[in-house]
Protein backbone atom coordinates (compact mmCIF):
# COMPACT_ATOMS: atom_id res chain seq x y z
CA UNK A 1 0.00 0.00 0.00
CA UNK A 2 1.38 3.56 -1.44
CA UNK A 3 1.60 6.25 1.77
CA UNK A 4 -0.94 8.15 -0.18
CA UNK A 5 -3.40 5.26 0.01
CA UNK A 6 -2.80 4.46 3.86
CA UNK A 7 -2.77 8.24 4.99
CA UNK A 8 -6.66 7.79 3.09
CA UNK A 9 -7.64 4.66 5.35
CA UNK A 10 -6.07 6.45 8.11
CA UNK A 11 -8.14 8.96 7.80
CA UNK A 12 -11.23 6.51 6.75
CA UNK A 13 -10.81 4.60 10.54
CA UNK A 14 -11.40 7.69 12.32
CA UNK A 15 -14.43 7.83 14.14
CA UNK A 16 -16.80 10.17 12.60
CA UNK A 17 -15.77 8.60 9.48
CA UNK A 18 -16.84 5.20 10.15
CA UNK A 19 -20.39 5.65 8.81
CA UNK A 20 -21.42 6.99 5.89
CA UNK A 21 -22.29 11.18 5.95
CA UNK A 22 -25.74 10.58 4.39
CA UNK A 23 -27.17 7.67 5.50
CA UNK A 24 -24.85 6.32 8.16
CA UNK A 25 -24.36 2.59 6.91
CA UNK A 26 -21.43 1.29 8.50
CA UNK A 27 -17.63 1.28 6.97
CA UNK A 28 -18.07 3.26 3.88
CA UNK A 29 -15.41 2.77 1.20
CA UNK A 30 -16.22 6.14 -1.37
CA UNK A 31 -15.78 9.98 -0.43
CA UNK A 32 -16.46 12.98 -1.95
CA UNK A 33 -13.30 14.92 -2.41
CA UNK A 34 -14.52 18.59 -2.49
CA UNK A 35 -17.14 17.83 0.16
CA UNK A 36 -14.41 15.86 2.38
CA UNK A 37 -16.89 13.33 3.48
CA UNK A 38 -16.76 9.31 3.19
CA UNK A 39 -20.31 8.30 1.79
CA UNK A 40 -21.76 4.25 1.17
CA UNK A 41 -21.97 3.39 -2.31
CA UNK A 42 -25.32 3.99 -2.68
CA UNK A 43 -24.97 7.66 -1.39
CA UNK A 44 -22.23 7.29 -3.85
CA UNK A 45 -24.24 6.72 -7.02
CA UNK A 46 -26.58 9.74 -5.81
CA UNK A 47 -23.62 11.96 -6.01
CA UNK A 48 -22.55 10.66 -9.28
CA UNK A 49 -25.79 11.88 -10.39
CA UNK A 50 -25.66 14.78 -9.28
CA UNK A 51 -22.22 15.82 -11.13
CA UNK A 52 -19.08 16.81 -10.68
CA UNK A 53 -19.70 20.39 -9.85
CA UNK A 54 -21.42 19.98 -6.62
CA UNK A 55 -19.45 16.72 -5.26
CA UNK A 56 -16.65 14.92 -6.98
CA UNK A 57 -16.69 10.80 -6.19
CA UNK A 58 -14.16 8.86 -5.66
CA UNK A 59 -13.91 5.29 -4.61
CA UNK A 60 -11.45 4.85 -1.88
CA UNK A 61 -9.71 1.53 -3.13
CA UNK A 62 -10.17 1.67 -6.77
CA UNK A 63 -9.87 5.25 -7.83
CA UNK A 64 -6.11 6.88 -7.91
CA UNK A 65 -5.80 9.81 -4.88
CA UNK A 66 -3.61 12.81 -5.44
CA UNK A 67 -1.19 14.88 -2.21
CA UNK A 68 -3.89 17.58 -2.71
CA UNK A 69 -7.02 15.00 -2.53
CA UNK A 70 -5.69 13.25 0.78
CA UNK A 71 -4.66 16.65 2.26
CA UNK A 72 -8.31 18.15 1.14
CA UNK A 73 -10.08 14.98 2.82
CA UNK A 74 -7.91 15.44 5.94
CA UNK A 75 -9.23 19.18 6.85
CA UNK A 76 -12.81 17.91 6.83
CA UNK A 77 -14.26 14.98 7.47
CA UNK A 78 -17.87 13.52 8.55
CA UNK A 79 -18.17 15.37 11.03
CA UNK A 80 -17.08 18.92 10.30
CA UNK A 81 -19.04 18.24 6.99
CA UNK A 82 -21.98 17.65 9.33
CA UNK A 83 -21.31 20.90 10.91
CA UNK A 84 -21.15 23.35 7.75
CA UNK A 85 -24.34 21.37 5.64
CA UNK A 86 -26.67 20.11 8.74
CA UNK A 87 -26.67 22.98 11.02
CA UNK A 88 -30.02 24.00 9.93
CA UNK A 89 -32.38 21.00 9.51
CA UNK A 90 -35.90 21.69 10.78
CA UNK A 91 -37.83 19.31 12.77
CA UNK A 92 -39.70 17.86 9.61
CA UNK A 93 -36.86 16.70 8.06
CA UNK A 94 -36.18 12.86 9.08
CA UNK A 95 -32.75 12.04 7.80
CA UNK A 96 -32.59 8.90 6.00
CA UNK A 97 -31.18 5.33 7.00
CA UNK A 98 -29.53 2.85 4.93
CA UNK A 99 -32.37 0.90 4.10
CA UNK A 100 -34.76 3.69 3.46
CA UNK A 101 -36.35 4.53 0.19
CA UNK A 102 -33.96 5.89 -2.66
CA UNK A 103 -36.14 9.01 -3.00
CA UNK A 104 -35.76 9.44 0.64
CA UNK A 105 -31.60 9.21 0.32
CA UNK A 106 -31.20 10.71 -2.71
CA UNK A 107 -33.24 13.62 -1.96
CA UNK A 108 -31.52 14.69 1.34
CA UNK A 109 -28.59 14.25 -0.54
CA UNK A 110 -29.74 17.51 -2.88
CA UNK A 111 -31.20 18.92 -0.26
CA UNK A 112 -27.62 19.62 1.55
CA UNK A 113 -25.51 20.20 -1.37
CA UNK A 114 -27.01 20.93 -4.09
CA UNK A 115 -30.15 22.92 -2.95
CA UNK A 116 -28.40 24.13 0.38
CA UNK A 117 -31.32 23.72 2.54
CA UNK A 118 -29.70 23.16 6.03
CA UNK A 119 -26.98 25.74 5.76
CA UNK A 120 -26.44 28.87 8.21
CA UNK A 121 -28.88 31.62 7.09
CA UNK A 122 -31.14 29.59 4.99
CA UNK A 123 -34.46 31.53 4.19
CA UNK A 124 -37.81 29.83 4.64
CA UNK A 125 -38.65 30.98 1.54
CA UNK A 126 -36.15 28.34 -0.26
CA UNK A 127 -38.23 26.01 2.08
CA UNK A 128 -41.53 25.69 1.27
CA UNK A 129 -42.58 22.86 3.20
CA UNK A 130 -41.59 24.53 6.88
CA UNK A 131 -45.15 26.53 6.88
CA UNK A 132 -46.92 22.90 7.24
CA UNK A 133 -48.98 24.03 4.62
CA UNK A 134 -48.85 22.98 0.75
CA UNK A 135 -50.91 22.97 -2.06
CA UNK A 136 -50.99 20.93 -5.70
CA UNK A 137 -51.27 18.67 -7.45
CA UNK A 138 -50.34 14.79 -7.09
CA UNK A 139 -51.05 11.47 -8.59
CA UNK A 140 -53.46 8.93 -6.82
CA UNK A 141 -54.12 5.11 -7.07
CA UNK A 142 -58.21 4.37 -7.58
CA UNK A 143 -59.35 2.27 -4.90
CA UNK A 144 -59.95 -0.46 -7.39
CA UNK A 145 -57.31 -3.26 -7.92
CA UNK A 146 -55.92 -2.36 -10.89
CA UNK A 147 -52.63 -0.01 -11.22
CA UNK A 148 -54.71 3.09 -12.37
CA UNK A 149 -53.88 6.48 -11.47
CA UNK A 150 -55.76 9.82 -11.54
CA UNK A 151 -54.47 13.59 -11.18
CA UNK A 152 -56.10 15.40 -8.19
CA UNK A 153 -55.37 17.84 -6.10
CA UNK A 154 -54.73 18.10 -2.50
CA UNK A 155 -54.52 20.74 0.06
CA UNK A 156 -52.61 20.65 3.08
CA UNK A 157 -53.41 23.60 5.98
CA UNK A 158 -51.87 23.81 9.24
CA UNK A 159 -54.53 26.58 9.77
CA UNK A 160 -57.20 23.54 9.97
CA UNK A 161 -54.71 21.25 10.59
CA UNK A 162 -56.32 18.99 7.72
CA UNK A 163 -55.08 17.19 4.23
CA UNK A 164 -58.22 17.07 1.63
CA UNK A 165 -58.11 16.40 -2.11
CA UNK A 166 -59.98 17.48 -4.75
CA UNK A 167 -60.84 15.75 -8.05
CA UNK A 168 -60.37 19.53 -9.72
CA UNK A 169 -57.95 22.26 -8.74
CA UNK A 170 -61.83 24.28 -8.57
CA UNK A 171 -63.87 22.32 -6.67
CA UNK A 172 -65.26 23.63 -3.60
CA UNK A 173 -65.97 20.52 -1.96
CA UNK A 174 -63.25 17.85 -1.00
CA UNK A 175 -63.99 14.25 -1.81
CA UNK A 176 -61.55 13.38 1.40
CA UNK A 177 -60.68 15.56 4.62
CA UNK A 178 -58.19 14.29 6.77
CA UNK A 179 -57.14 15.45 10.21
CA UNK A 180 -53.50 15.70 10.55
CA UNK A 181 -53.69 14.13 14.09
CA UNK A 182 -54.80 10.09 12.34
CA UNK A 183 -52.95 11.07 9.58
CA UNK A 184 -49.46 9.12 8.80
CA UNK A 185 -47.19 9.66 5.62
CA UNK A 186 -44.46 7.34 4.50
CA UNK A 187 -41.89 6.72 1.83
CA UNK A 188 -41.96 3.15 2.48
CA UNK A 189 -44.76 1.75 -0.07
CA UNK A 190 -45.25 -1.96 -0.16
CA UNK A 191 -46.21 -3.15 -3.72
CA UNK A 192 -46.11 0.43 -5.48
CA UNK A 193 -43.67 0.15 -8.75
CA UNK A 194 -43.74 3.44 -9.24
CA UNK A 195 -41.10 6.64 -8.74
CA UNK A 196 -41.81 9.07 -5.87
CA UNK A 197 -44.25 7.39 -4.40
CA UNK A 198 -45.82 7.68 -0.98
CA UNK A 199 -48.61 5.94 0.97
CA UNK A 200 -51.00 8.05 3.38
CA UNK A 201 -52.64 6.50 6.05
CA UNK A 202 -55.24 7.29 8.08
CA UNK A 203 -58.02 5.77 10.51
CA UNK A 204 -61.54 6.35 9.47
CA UNK A 205 -64.63 7.04 11.03
CA UNK A 206 -65.66 3.91 10.39
CA UNK A 207 -62.64 2.39 12.77
CA UNK A 208 -60.88 0.81 9.38
CA UNK A 209 -57.14 1.88 8.27
CA UNK A 210 -57.47 3.31 4.49
CA UNK A 211 -54.65 3.65 2.33
CA UNK A 212 -53.96 6.60 -0.04
CA UNK A 213 -51.39 5.38 -2.80
CA UNK A 214 -49.91 8.92 -4.34
CA UNK A 215 -46.73 9.68 -6.63
CA UNK A 216 -45.85 12.64 -7.46
CA UNK A 217 -43.57 14.23 -11.17
CA UNK A 218 -40.52 14.92 -9.28
CA UNK A 219 -38.51 13.19 -6.06
CA UNK A 220 -38.37 16.90 -4.94
CA UNK A 221 -42.23 17.21 -4.83
CA UNK A 222 -42.76 14.19 -2.97
CA UNK A 223 -40.23 14.79 -0.05
CA UNK A 224 -41.61 18.53 0.24
CA UNK A 225 -45.19 16.96 0.61
CA UNK A 226 -43.69 14.20 3.33
CA UNK A 227 -41.92 17.36 5.19
CA UNK A 228 -44.67 19.37 4.75
CA UNK A 229 -47.29 16.77 6.51
CA UNK A 230 -44.53 16.28 9.41
CA UNK A 231 -44.40 19.71 9.85
CA UNK A 232 -48.35 20.71 10.08
CA UNK A 233 -48.77 17.04 12.51
CA UNK A 234 -45.56 18.64 14.57
CA UNK A 235 -47.34 22.14 14.56
CA UNK A 236 -50.45 20.32 15.60
CA UNK A 237 -48.63 18.38 18.44
CA UNK A 238 -46.59 21.31 19.17
CA UNK A 239 -43.90 18.84 19.36
CA UNK A 240 -40.18 20.76 19.99
CA UNK A 241 -38.05 18.03 21.22
CA UNK A 242 -36.04 16.81 18.30
CA UNK A 243 -36.76 13.00 19.38
CA UNK A 244 -40.08 13.64 19.80
CA UNK A 245 -40.17 15.12 15.84
CA UNK A 246 -38.89 12.01 14.50
CA UNK A 247 -41.51 9.89 15.65
CA UNK A 248 -44.10 11.85 14.66
CA UNK A 249 -44.82 9.79 11.40
CA UNK A 250 -43.47 6.08 11.18
CA UNK A 251 -42.43 3.98 8.18
CA UNK A 252 -43.87 0.35 8.17
CA UNK A 253 -41.55 -1.84 10.63
CA UNK A 254 -42.03 -5.39 7.79
CA UNK A 255 -44.47 -6.22 5.43
CA UNK A 256 -44.69 -9.00 2.94
CA UNK A 257 -46.60 -12.39 2.44
CA UNK A 258 -47.62 -14.66 4.79
CA UNK A 259 -50.08 -17.72 5.34
CA UNK A 260 -53.07 -17.61 7.80
CA UNK A 261 -56.06 -19.60 9.06
CA UNK A 262 -59.98 -18.25 8.61
CA UNK A 263 -61.27 -18.41 12.28
CA UNK A 264 -62.49 -21.90 13.53
CA UNK A 265 -60.54 -23.43 10.08
CA UNK A 266 -57.13 -25.22 9.39
CA UNK A 267 -56.75 -24.37 5.83
CA UNK A 268 -54.61 -21.66 4.84
CA UNK A 269 -55.07 -17.93 2.84
CA UNK A 270 -51.95 -16.28 1.34
CA UNK A 271 -52.79 -12.75 2.90
CA UNK A 272 -50.11 -9.66 2.41
CA UNK A 273 -49.13 -8.26 5.71
CA UNK A 274 -48.04 -5.32 7.02
CA UNK A 275 -46.56 -4.71 10.98
CA UNK A 276 -47.21 -1.07 11.46
CA UNK A 277 -45.55 -0.43 14.99
CA UNK A 278 -47.92 -2.71 16.76
CA UNK A 279 -50.44 -2.89 14.31
CA UNK A 280 -50.11 -6.47 11.94
CA UNK A 281 -52.58 -5.80 9.48
CA UNK A 282 -53.07 -7.89 6.52
CA UNK A 283 -54.38 -6.95 2.93
CA UNK A 284 -56.03 -9.57 -0.32
CA UNK A 285 -53.42 -7.55 -2.46
CA UNK A 286 -50.42 -4.94 -1.21
CA UNK A 287 -52.72 -2.17 -2.97
CA UNK A 288 -55.88 -2.74 -0.94
CA UNK A 289 -57.09 0.46 -0.01
CA UNK A 290 -58.36 -1.02 2.98
CA UNK A 291 -57.18 -4.49 5.06
CA UNK A 292 -59.20 -7.88 5.75
CA UNK A 293 -58.36 -7.30 9.02
CA UNK A 294 -55.68 -5.65 12.00
CA UNK A 295 -54.42 -7.79 14.98
CA UNK A 296 -53.17 -5.26 17.78
CA UNK A 297 -49.99 -6.46 19.64
CA UNK A 298 -50.19 -6.04 23.10
CA UNK A 299 -47.70 -6.17 26.13
CA UNK A 300 -48.64 -9.67 27.11
CA UNK A 301 -48.34 -11.39 23.95
CA UNK A 302 -45.86 -13.63 22.55
CA UNK A 303 -44.73 -15.57 19.99
CA UNK A 304 -43.26 -19.02 18.96
CA UNK A 305 -43.37 -22.10 17.41
CA UNK A 306 -46.19 -24.09 18.99
CA UNK A 307 -49.19 -23.83 16.56
CA UNK A 308 -51.86 -26.29 16.81
CA UNK A 309 -51.49 -29.97 16.30
CA UNK A 310 -54.04 -29.81 13.45
CA UNK A 311 -51.28 -27.29 11.79
CA UNK A 312 -47.81 -28.63 13.10
CA UNK A 313 -47.34 -30.81 9.60
CA UNK A 314 -47.14 -27.58 7.55
CA UNK A 315 -43.30 -25.95 7.58
CA UNK A 316 -41.98 -23.02 8.69
CA UNK A 317 -45.46 -22.62 10.78
CA UNK A 318 -45.35 -19.95 14.00
CA UNK A 319 -48.18 -18.78 16.30
CA UNK A 320 -49.07 -15.07 17.47
CA UNK A 321 -50.06 -15.75 21.07
CA UNK A 322 -52.86 -12.88 22.23
CA UNK A 323 -54.78 -12.32 25.15
CA UNK A 324 -58.05 -12.69 25.17
CA UNK A 325 -58.25 -14.46 21.91
CA UNK A 326 -60.63 -18.18 22.15
CA UNK A 327 -58.08 -20.73 20.87
CA UNK A 328 -55.32 -18.84 21.58
CA UNK A 329 -53.91 -16.85 18.97
CA UNK A 330 -53.33 -16.92 15.15
CA UNK A 331 -51.03 -19.05 13.68
CA UNK A 332 -48.75 -18.31 10.32
CA UNK A 333 -47.40 -19.92 8.16
CA UNK A 334 -43.95 -18.76 5.97
CA UNK A 335 -42.53 -19.69 2.65
CA UNK A 336 -38.94 -20.70 4.54
CA UNK A 337 -37.44 -20.91 7.89
CA UNK A 338 -35.77 -17.79 7.18
CA UNK A 339 -39.06 -16.13 6.47
CA UNK A 340 -40.28 -17.06 9.64
CA UNK A 341 -37.89 -16.48 11.69
CA UNK A 342 -37.16 -12.56 10.34
CA UNK A 343 -41.69 -12.20 11.00
CA UNK A 344 -41.12 -13.86 14.59
CA UNK A 345 -38.38 -10.87 15.56
CA UNK A 346 -40.17 -8.15 13.95
CA UNK A 347 -42.93 -9.25 15.52
CA UNK A 348 -41.39 -9.58 19.22
CA UNK A 349 -39.25 -6.58 18.94
CA UNK A 350 -42.85 -4.81 18.54
CA UNK A 351 -44.29 -6.43 21.55
CA UNK A 352 -41.04 -5.61 23.76
CA UNK A 353 -42.02 -2.04 22.21
CA UNK A 354 -45.38 -2.03 24.14
CA UNK A 355 -44.03 -3.51 27.19
CA UNK A 356 -41.19 -0.68 27.47
CA UNK A 357 -43.94 2.27 26.65
CA UNK A 358 -47.23 1.01 25.97
CA UNK A 359 -49.16 4.42 26.48
CA UNK A 360 -47.65 5.52 23.12
CA UNK A 361 -49.13 2.81 20.90
CA UNK A 362 -52.60 2.48 19.89
CA UNK A 363 -55.41 -0.22 20.76
CA UNK A 364 -58.70 -0.19 19.14
CA UNK A 365 -61.92 -2.20 19.38
CA UNK A 366 -61.91 -5.30 17.26
CA UNK A 367 -64.77 -6.63 14.90
CA UNK A 368 -65.56 -8.57 11.75
CA UNK A 369 -67.51 -7.07 8.72
CA UNK A 370 -69.75 -8.99 6.34
CA UNK A 371 -68.86 -7.15 3.59
CA UNK A 372 -65.73 -5.53 1.99
CA UNK A 373 -67.16 -3.24 -0.91
CA UNK A 374 -64.68 -1.40 -3.41
CA UNK A 375 -65.40 1.68 -4.83
CA UNK A 376 -66.65 1.58 -8.43
CA UNK A 377 -64.79 4.94 -9.11
CA UNK A 378 -62.66 7.74 -7.55
CA UNK A 379 -65.33 9.81 -8.36
CA UNK A 380 -67.55 8.01 -5.69
CA UNK A 381 -64.51 7.70 -3.35
CA UNK A 382 -65.81 9.05 -0.14
CA UNK A 383 -64.01 6.74 2.41
CA UNK A 384 -64.88 3.49 4.14
CA UNK A 385 -68.68 2.89 4.42
CA UNK A 386 -70.20 3.58 7.73
CA UNK A 387 -70.53 0.57 10.51
CA UNK A 388 -73.42 0.07 12.25
CA UNK A 389 -74.15 -2.78 15.16
CA UNK A 390 -76.17 -4.82 13.10
CA UNK A 391 -72.68 -5.59 10.64
CA UNK A 392 -70.13 -6.44 12.53
CA UNK A 393 -69.72 -9.52 14.62
CA UNK A 394 -67.42 -9.74 17.93
CA UNK A 395 -64.57 -12.93 17.34
CA UNK A 396 -61.81 -11.15 19.84
CA UNK A 397 -63.30 -8.10 21.25
CA UNK A 398 -59.64 -6.41 22.01
CA UNK A 399 -57.15 -7.38 19.34
CA UNK A 400 -58.47 -8.09 15.86
CA UNK A 401 -61.57 -7.71 13.19
CA UNK A 402 -61.84 -10.48 10.38
CA UNK A 403 -64.53 -10.73 7.76
CA UNK A 404 -66.73 -14.15 7.59
CA UNK A 405 -65.01 -16.58 4.90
Amino acid sequence: MDSLRLALVVLQKKHDNQQCADCGAEAPDWASVNLGIFICIECAGIHKRIGPAVTQVRSVQLDKWTDKMVNDMSKCGNARAKATWEVNVPLCWKPPKPDSPLVHREQWIRAKYERREFVAGVKDVDRPYITGSIQGFLHKKKRQLVDEYQRRFFILSHESQTLSYFINCGDKKPKCCIHVSSLNASLTVPGMDRPNAMLLTYRGESGKMRNIFVYADSGQIIMDWLCAIRMAKIIAANVVDIKDAVEITKDLTKWGELCKTPPQQTKLQKRFFVLDRNCLRYYKYPQDAEPLGEIFLRENDWVDTNVPPLLAHHPNMFMLHTCGREGGGFPFHAEDSVVRDAWMAAIHAAIESVKKCPAVFTFKRSYTTDDYVESKSDSVDQGPSPITPSTFQFSDINNVWDPPT
